[in-house]
């Protein structure tokens, strides 16, 4: 069975960063790949990919919306506590206009 991870790159001065990443969505790890410049922030358990779909639910201008989707369609497949995420539509909020 595959299961979704969602990875988050960030070179190694915005280290503190990535570790209030941590904090807010309460799980991940952060990975220091060797004799490089940067660091990966990543999230496999299923309760903070839970967590991050839900901040991003409504909030996404792009077309990676799709791939969002795909991932609440997955999780609400396996939720066993009855909390389903709803899907919504492109944030089509226009910054700088009035």
């Amino acid at each position: 069975m595959l299961y979704p991870v969602v990875k988050i790159t960030f070179v190694k001065k915005d280290a503190p960063l990535a570790q209030k990443i941590l904090e807010v969505i309460k799980g991940g790890t952060i990975v220091y790949p060797k004799d490089s410049n940067y660091l990966d922030l990543l999230f496999q358990d299923l309760k903070s990919i839970q967590n991050i779909a839900v901040l991003l639910i409504g909030n996404l201008r792009t077309p990676k919306i799709e791939a969002l989707h795909r991932l609440i369609d997955w999780l609400n497949a396996r939720t066993t506590d009855g909390f389903k995420i709803y899907k919504l539509g492109l944030d089509n909020i226009w910054f700088g206009r009035t």
